[in-house]
C-alpha cells in the first residue's frame, strides 16, 4: 500500500501496489489528475497535465459546456501584474484511457483509520487509549479519545498526513518540527511550500511583501475549517483555521524545548522526538481556532499558539472548532482527541505542554504554571489591587495603534484581466473581490434586489478602481472610500 498527498487539494491518496506506478488517477475530491511516480521514497503523486483526446482536438468549435464549475485562481503576481480569473466553465472531457477510476485504484478520502496511520514517532505505532466521557475523571485522563467521523477530524488527520510526508521527503525523521522560515514565514508555509503544486514563496521577504503575494493570497483548503463561516483574517488575507499549539504562557513559543510549559511549535527552534518527553498521545500538535484569525503564512498568533488565558475553549485565546460544547485537537502520534467545557484546566494545559512530567489523570497533583525549570523564567502573578488606594489611578498598557490600511494602492492595481462567464449575483461578485484585493466592502446600504441582480462582464488590462466603476454602471450604485473600507450606496434618481 502507498499513500501519498494529492498535489491540487492536499487530501491523503492510496494505491494498492506499484502496478500504478507512471499512471494517471482522478482525485476523488478535487477531481483533477494525479500522476504517480516513483521517487527515492517510494510512490508519490504529482500534477498531472490533462490531455485532449484524437476527438476532442478535431472539434474545437463547437463545445457543450456542463455543470458549470466557479473556479477561482486568486491573484498571481507576473512581475508586478496581478491576474484574477473569475467563473470558468469546464467543457465536458471525454474519459482518457489511462485515467483510473478512484475505487479501482484503492484511493481514499481524508480520515484514515487510526491503526493504518503513520505516526510521526516511527519507532511504535500511536497510542489509542480508551475513550472516556468528557469531563469525566479517569485513570487515563479527562479528554476523550476518539476519532470521530467529523470533518474538523478529517482535516486534522490530513494535517498530520501532509507533516509526515513532509518529514519523509526531507529524509529528518528525528526531526519533528523545523522552523527554518520562522522568522518571515510560518511553518504552515514550509508546508505548502514542501508539499503542495502552486508557486514559491520566495523566503528572504516577509511573508506579505508584495513580491509573495501570489504564494500567500491563495486559500488553502487544508487548513480551513468548513464548520467557521469566516475566512479572511484581521490582517485581510486568507486565514488558516488550525495553528500549532506551543505550550502554556504568553512566552510560551519563546522557551526552551525541555521546559515544563514549552509546546512542541516553538517561534524560532527545533523541536525533536527526544524533546516530548511526556510522550506522544498525550501531547497536543495542532489545535483549531475560530477568532483573531490571521494568514495561514504569517508568523506568530496566526500560526502557533498558546494556552495564556481560561476558559481555553470559545475563550480569549480563540481556541474552537466551530462546535458548540467541544473542541478536536490532533495529538503528536496522529490521534484526534475532544476537549470539551467540563475538561479541567489543568489537563489542557499539561495536554499542551511536552515535558511537564505529568500524567493526565486530574486527581494527580501538579501544573505546568507551576513548575519552574534551570534557567527559566518564572511566570509573575499581577499583584492584588484591592490593597491599593482609592484614588491612585491604574495604569493600563494601551495597545500600539494597527497600521491604517491605504486604499487608493489598492484600488490602482493592475489587473489583467477580470471574467464573468456565467451569470453571477451583484452580492457574491463583491464578496470575492473584498477576499482578493484584501478591503472591506460595505454593501449594508444597497436593497435586495439590487444585491441579487446578475452580473456577466469581461474586461482587460485594467485597474480595481476600474472594475468597481464598470460595476456601479451595471448595477446603477455608486462607492466611495470611506476610512478604511469600499462603502457602496444607490445612485440617486437624476
Amino acid at each position: 500500500m502507498h499513500e501519498f498527498i494529492c498535489p491540487h487539494c492536499s487530501i491523503p491518496l492510496r494505491v494498492r501496489d506499484d502496478s500504478f506506478r507512471n499512471r494517471t488517477i482522478e482525485c476523488p475530491e478535487c477531481k483533477q489528475l494525479v500522476l504517480i511516480e516513483e521517487t527515492e521514497h517510494g510512490l508519490l503523486g504529482v500534477a498531472a497535465p490533462a490531455r485532449k483526446s484524437p476527438s476532442q482536438k478535431s472539434t474545437e468549435a463547437p463545445q457543450k459546456f456542463t455543470l458549470p464549475m466557479w473556479s477561482m485562481a486568486g491573484l498571481l503576481s507576473l512581475g508586478g501584474v496581478l491576474v484574477i480569473a473569475f467563473f470558468l466553465l469546464r467543457p465536458k472531457q471525454p474519459v482518457e484511457p489511462d485515467r483510473i477510476d478512484p475505487r479501482e485504484a484503492g484511493l481514499k478520502e481524508a480520515v484514515l483509520e487510526q491503526a493504518e496511520l503513520n505516526p510521526v514517532d516511527t519507532g511504535s505505532a500511536p497510542a489509542t487509549p480508551a475513550p472516556a466521557h468528557v469531563g469525566q475523571t479517569t485513570p487515563e485522563s479527562s479528554a476523550e479519545s476518539t476519532v470521530p467521523d467529523d470533518p474538523v477530524s478529517e482535516k486534522l488527520t490530513g494535517i498530520f498526513q501532509l507533516l509526515n510526508f513532509a518529514h519523509q521527503k526531507s529524509g529528518q525523521q528525528a526531526q519533528l518540527i523545523d522552523q527554518q522560515h520562522a522568522a518571515h514565514h510560518s511553518w504552515i508555509a514550509s508546508l505548502v511550500a514542501s508539499n503542495l503544486s502552486g508557486p514559491l514563496p520566495h523566503w528572504e521577504a516577509e511573508w506579505n511583501a508584495p513580491v509573495n503575494d501570489e504564494f500567500v493570497r491563495r486559500r488553502i483548503p487544508a487548513f480551513t475549517n468548513p464548520l467557521i463561516p469566516v475566512m479572511s483574517g484581521d490582517d485581510h488575507y486568507p486565514a488558516t483555521h488550525f495553528v500549532g499549539v506551543s505550550g502554556v504562557g504568553v512566552d510560551a513559543a519563546d522557551l526552551p524545548r525541555r521546559h515544563p510549559r514549552a509546546g512542541i511549535f516553538s517561534a524560532s527552534q527545533v523541536t525533536r522526538r527526544e524533546d516530548v518527553t511526556d510522550g506522544m498521545s498525550n501531547t497536543m500538535l495542532v489545535a483549531g481556532v475560530q477568532s483573531e484569525l490571521g494568514s495561514w503564512a504569517r508568523p506568530g498568533t496566526a500560526s502557533i499558539r498558546s494556552f495564556t488565558r481560561e476558559p481555553y475553549l470559545h475563550g480569549p485565546d480563540g481556541f474552537g472548532t466551530g462546535h458548540p460544547n467541544q473542541m478536536f485537537v490532533l495529538m503528536a502520534d496522529g490521534s484526534v482527541k475532544t476537549l470539551s467545557a467540563q475538561t479541567e484546566a489543568v489537563v489542557v494545559r499539561r495536554m499542551a505542554a511536552m515535558a511537564d512530567g505529568i500524567a493526565l489523570d486530574p486527581h494527580v497533583p501538579g501544573d505546568p504554571l507551576t513548575l519552574s525549570a534551570a534557567g527559566a523564567r518564572p511566570i509573575v502573578m499581577p499583584a492584588p489591587v484591592q490593597d491599593l488606594p482609592q484614588d491612585l489611578p491604574i495604569e493600563v498598557e494601551m495597545e500600539p495603534d494597527r497600521p491604517v490600511l491605504d486604499l487608493q494602492p489598492r484600488l490602482q492595481q493592475k489587473i489583467v484581466r477580470f471574467e464573468l462567464t456565467r451569470p453571477t449575483s451583484f452580492r457574491h461578485v463583491l464578496t470575492d473581490l473584498q477576499e482578493l484585493i484584501g478591503v472591506p466592502i460595505d454593501v449594508s446600504a444597497l436593497p435586495p434586489e439590487i444585491l441579487d441582480l446578475s452580473v456577466k462582464v469581461t474586461l482587460e488590462n485594467i485597474t480595481v478602481e476600474d472594475i468597481l466603476k464598470q460595476l456601479c454602471a451595471i448595477s446603477e450604485t455608486s462607492y466611495e472610500a470611506a476610512g478604511e473600507k469600499i462603502l457602496f450606496s444607490r445612485k440617486p434618481a437624476p
